[in-house]
């Protein structure tokens, strides 16, 4: 499953469930507090009326459940509550004394009652009685609201994040696309490694000199695939990679060697390792880069011969030998070695540059230097 698909359908999970809260937890708050507050509303109320019969009792204990009208006074509730709302005043009997309104109560509805005293005494109970349709109808508006907020947060959270995320995949996508097309394009061999010296990458170039797969069929590491040595002679391995990786990245080695390229011939390269490092500057592998110089090197060493050499002759010229000269009179002075210098002379030379022409001189000093040496 690609990554961008896993991120959206995490995405879209994590936005369906803030949204579903929301959607349950919008009438589900509202019905619980508006319960709460009726309730403490209410039992306040029967008290507080309560304590007005009740002290008309203790004025008139003997008679005060036929005072009806002074009970209705106390009872009265005007407002906007008088059709949803009833209060009552009942007898220890369970007999109903007087209601605030005969009106009917939709249901359900909810009571709460407060004890009638006398001296002390329990004559009787004042009930509130109170209609939770409107409640009710306001938790089905809570709901519906809670179901349109929760539906725009989905939707906030689907499209603002979806849209930033397919953006930054784009981006990397491009970033990678680019990079890829990049060192696909130059024109040295390149290749990662990862912690373990074994190949993550390589591009065409480096892929036309080595085997790609053989790391994954032998497991070899990179070192052991490229076959480094030497370039002096010795013939010894250099392992690049594993300089890198064992000196964390202290060491980053370059310079030119001999590799065995894919179709057996020995070639000289020129490479370059560094390390690869994470945003922590901990080291992820390691990159090296190498190309073939084998005909550049052909080419210096043929351009240092004739520098340091005679054309005719082969042997070192007048400037070497001058070099030369020296370091064996300074090897001398400070080591005590010893050298001999030998001066060979060609007598009656010129007779035969007279006789013969340059050309058979050319010939008699290219015969001679071949004997010499």
């Amino acid at each position: 499953m690609p990554a961008n698909h896993r991120l959206t359908q995490v995405t879209t999970r994590l936005a369906g469930a803030l949204a579903l809260l929301i959607a349950l937890a919008t009438p589900l708050s509202y019905f619980t507090l508006s319960y709460q507050h009726h309730d403490a509303r209410m039992q306040t109320e029967a008290d507080f009326y309560a304590a007005s019969v009740s002290r008309l009792i203790n004025r008139d204990p003997q008679w005060w459940e036929f005072q009806l009208h002074h009970l209705a006074v106390l009872i009265e509730r005007i407002g906007e509550h008088q059709k949803i709302e009833r209060r009552s005043i009942i007898d220890k009997n369970g007999r109903v004394i007087l209601h605030s309104s005969d009106i009917t109560l939709a249901n359900p509805v909810m009571q709460r009652s407060s004890a009638l005293l006398d001296s002390g005494n329990e004559v009787g109970q004042l009930v509130i009685t109170r209609s939770l349709q409107p409640l009710i109808i306001g938790t089905i508006a809570a709901a519906l609201a809670g179901l349109v907020i929760g539906s725009m947060v989905y939707m906030v959270l689907i499209v603002f994040p979806l849209r930033a995320l397919k953006i930054a995949l784009q981006t990397l996508a491009n970033e990678k696309e680019r990079a890829q097309v990049t060192l696909k394009s130059i024109g040295d061999a390149v290749i990662t490694t990862d912690t373990n010296g074994f190949i993550d990458y390589l591009n065409p170039v480096a892929a036309m000199h080595i085997d790609s797969n053989r790391n994954k069929r032998d497991e070899l590491t990179a070192d052991q695939i490229l076959g480094f040595r030497d370039i002096a002679g010795s013939g010894n391995p250099i392992n690049p990679v594993d300089m890198v990786l064992s000196s964390n990245g202290a060491q980053c080695p370059s310079g030119r060697t001999i590799m065995t390229a894919r179709d057996g011939q020995q070639i000289v390269v020129g490479y370059s390792a560094k390390p690869i490092r994470d945003s922590f500057g901990n080291i992820n592998g390691v990159v090296l880069t190498f190309r073939d110089v084998t005909k550049t090197n052909e080419l210096e060493q043929k351009l240092s011969f004739q520098a340091t050499h005679d054309e005719l002759t082969g042997l070192i010229n007048r400037r070497a030998f001058q070099r030369e000269l020296h370091y064996a009179i300074n090897s001398a002075r400070r080591d005590t070695h010893h050298h001999v210098l030998c001066y060979i002379d060609l007598d009656q030379f010129k007779i035969v540059n007279d006789t013969s022409g340059h050309g058979a001189g050319d010939e008699v000093l290219r015969e001679f230097a071949g004997r010499i040496v």
